[in-house]
């Protein structure tokens, strides 16, 4: 037997003697993983963070650096990346603190009228027991018997604390250390984020050539032009929802305070945030609007649930074809499978995640397709034919 004769029953035996090692280690292998997704957190998020940052500093480079000119000028080129990160760093900061600047505020005056409302619900509730005409003696007698018997109530007292203590001063070295480990993942993934801003053409570069060098030129091509796929459409989404959602709060900060509306910035700022997430997160803040204005008045609480269900079909029929369109380019069953399975799979992360990802899945698959029929020479006319 020559070389390519045998090579191909060794690779297929060891791989099924490794695979059968790791499913008889399965508990081991599930651990070993849960480490390495550990270790590879902060760096995981650096690059998630490095991609989304890149967005914006690419729009600056091209705006600030793209004409010919300045390009040619080699001081303009060593300026142009770290000016761009630190313009793009500002920007992200600016929007953190404008955001936090304008919602604490209203968060700290709702909560002080939430509190205030607190005694008066307390009240009306006493006066309706009160209402009821209750034998409070027949209760006492019957059913509190033995609660005020001191004795009783501290042994109670003291076995409950010396069962909850322990409990207690665990979960708050518990929360210590998830903070302390939170903000470690997050300095880390920030270091790493600018630096992969600051050398993402060199080490694109070396991507590509242990590509080239460890598969073949084919096989290498379809990698990165699977990864360019991925880049488009992952880009795209977050521009067009992005800018949708900032559309979408400014129309309603606009509109309430028009109206005369209570919380419209803090309301405005709410939808904006939760509409990043499609389909349902609108919904998630006109729900925490109606909350929040029917402590004040439930006549706007209502006139608000109709001026988001006006803003709402503007939005789905003018503005979110325009702005976000088909920039994914997956059908609108796609889309709410996307929602519903990332949902189910990873909360919020999951929706944002899972559109991008199975637009690209079903772009290749289309693609795949097309080449299939393409190779058997299927007419049109067959797939296109109305049952």
């Amino acid at each position: 037997m020559d070389k390519s004769s045998w090579k191909r029953p060794i690779l297929l035996l060891t791989y099924g003697l490794v695979l059968f090692f790791l499913l008889l280690h399965i508990s081991e292998v599930l651990k070993a993983l849960g480490m390495l997704m550990g270790i590879g957190t902060p760096f995981l998020f650096g690059a998630g963070l490095a991609f989304v940052l890149n967005i914006p500093m690419s729009f600056i480079e091209k705006k600030l650096f793209g004409s010919k000119r300045r390009l040619n000028d080699r001081r303009q080129e060593k300026l142009k990346r770290p000016v761009s990160l630190v313009l793009t760093l500002l920007c992200a900061s600016a929007v953190i603190y404008l955001v936090t600047f304008l919602v604490v505020p209203e968060l700290i005056h709702t909560v002080g009228m939430i509190a205030e409302q607190i005694p008066l619900a307390f009240a009306s509730f006493q006066e309706w027991i009160n209402a009821l005409d209750l034998d409070w003696n027949f209760i006492q007698r019957n059913l509190l018997e033995e609660s005020f018997d001191l004795n009783t109530l501290g042994r109670k007292a003291a076995d409950f604390l010396q069962g909850v203590l322990p409990t207690v001063f665990g979960s708050f070295f518990s929360v210590v250390s998830s903070t302390i480990s939170v903000v470690t993942n997050f300095v880390i993934g920030s270091i790493f984020a600018v630096y992969l801003l600051v050398s993402k053409e060199k080490l694109s570069v070396q991507v590509k050539k242990l590509l080239y060098a460890f598969l073949k030129e084919q096989r290498a091509d379809r990698v990165l032009y699977v990864c360019g796929l991925s880049y488009r459409t992952f880009r795209n989404f977050i521009t067009g929802q992005c800018t949708e959602a900032v559309i979408l709060g400014t129309m309603f900060i606009i509109s309430m305070s028009i109206l005369r509306m209570p919380y419209a910035v803090l309301v405005g700022v709410v939808i904006m945030v939760t509409a990043l997430i499609p389909i349902v997160g609108a919904f998630i803040g006109c729900a925490v609007g109606v909350f929040l204005i029917l402590i004040v008045s439930p006549v706007k609480a209502l006139e608000f649930l109709i001026l988001f269900l006006v803003l709402q079909q503007v939005e789905g029929n003018l503005i979110y074809p325009h702005v976000v369109g088909s920039s994914v380019g997956l059908p609108s069953i796609w889309v709410l499978v996307s929602v519903t399975v990332g949902g189910g799979l990873m909360g919020v992360a999951g929706m944002l995640l899972f559109i991008p990802l199975v637009s690209v899945i079903y772009t290749l698959v289309r693609e795949r397709m097309y080449e299939k029929l393409g190779e058997k020479e299927v007419p049109k006319e067959k797939w296109e034919k109305k049952v």
